[in-house]
């Protein structure tokens, strides 16, 4: 019989410290032992604990420090209040979700799109010249919707060549 270098996912997780590990130690860990360590967390009741282990495996830096935070709070004030619940659910939801395939453009239609992504750009701004020229200045909801449809714009030409 093979045995494991591996503990059980249950002494796993009492020893797991949701405010040290890293993510990378997290994303090794195969599917089933994740899958494992993540039920019997539930199972204890460390919803708290488990949406870090969730956010540790395939959350962003921004959704870690959520869910830490989250666990902060709650060990804080020694009990979940409604609020931490819903942020946490959020959170879970956003973790489950799939991520959207990624995009390949081959260098062609990088270029054409790049090309229209200019030309939208040169018609955003005279939008915002004639927004200026008819008195709708910054504030206004013309100025406004020009000025988001540009820096949407400039940002999508960041990646693009």
């Amino acid at each position: 019989m093979k045995t494991s270098a591996r503990p059980s996912p249950s002494l796993f997780a009492a020893d797991f410290d949701p405010f040290t590990v890293s993510p990378e130690s997290i994303r090794k860990l195969p599917a089933l032992y994740f899958q494992a360590v993540s039920d019997h967390l539930e199972d204890w009741n460390a919803h708290s604990e488990n949406i870090v282990f969730l956010a540790l495996r395939k959350g962003t830096p921004d959704q870690i420090e959520t869910a830490r935070h989250i666990l902060r709070q709650h060990h804080s004030a020694g009990f979940i209040t409604s609020d931490l619940i819903t942020q946490r659910n959020e959170l879970q939801t956003a973790l489950e979700k799939p991520a959207p395939p990624p995009v390949t453009l081959t260098p062609l239609q990088a270029s054409s799109l790049a090309s229209k992504l200019r030309h939208l750009e040169k018609v955003s701004l005279a939008g915002l010249e004639d927004c200026q020229r008819n008195g709708n200045g910054p504030g206004t909801i013309e100025h406004d919707s020009e000025s988001q449809i540009l820096h949407t714009i400039r940002e999508a030409l960041t990646i693009l060549p």
